[in-house]
């Protein structure tokens, strides 16, 4: 089970991000998110993370898959979240 690996991001604070898809390769494996920051949101079934950043800073995202066999995959990747002008 792989996860592709995301870049890093820089997005305006307060302003709608397109979604990001993340890609496993394994449909049935469960997805988990740490670190995203406030207003952004992983969805699992969609395997997105989308919103609207509230707080500036640069923050470390995880995204963890893992299957039925109890087959584990991390992936992580910077959003920086810079104050708009």
């Amino acid at each position: 089970m792989n996860i592709r690996q995301q870049d890093d991001l820089t997005v305006k604070l307060g302003e709608e991000i397109s979604p990001i898809d993340l890609f496993v390769n394994d449909d049935d494996a469960a997805i988990e998110f740490e670190g995203l920051p406030e207003g952004m949101v992983g969805v699992a079934d969609s395997r997105t993370i989308s919103g609207v950043p509230t707080e500036p800073g640069t923050y470390e995202i995880t995204v963890t898959a893992f299957n039925q066999f109890e087959v584990e995959e991390t992936m992580s990747f910077s959003i920086t979240v810079e104050e708009t002008e």
